[in-house]
């Protein structure tokens, strides 16, 4: 077993980083709202597999989509009220 001595990653928080960024966090935003079921799925299927390994998947879908990060917040507040995602949990994530 490997200890870390905390001077950097050890090889698996390495791959798991490199799995991280390697995850698309684009969607197909429709042109027009009012956005339907499909799109918040969507949302909420990537803020999900974001949100189990990086930090700040909002963050994340809204630099990938160009959009600002209030939107992404909105999209997910959206999702949950929708049922596709769980409550909130504060200082979870996901």
């Amino acid at each position: 077993m490997r200890v870390s001595s905390g001077a950097g990653p050890t090889s698996l928080e390495a791959a798991l980083g490199q799995a991280e960024s390697a995850i698309d966090a684009t969607l197909e935003v429709p042109p027009a709202r009012p956005f339907g079921d499909e799109f918040y799925r969507m949302v909420a299927a990537l803020y999900s597999r974001l949100a189990h390994g990086t930090r700040g998947p909002a963050g994340r879908i809204a630099d990938a989509n160009g959009v600002e990060l209030t939107q992404v917040h909105l999209w997910v507040k959206e999702a949950r009220r929708r049922g596709f995602l769980g409550p909130a949990q504060k200082g979870k994530r996901g």
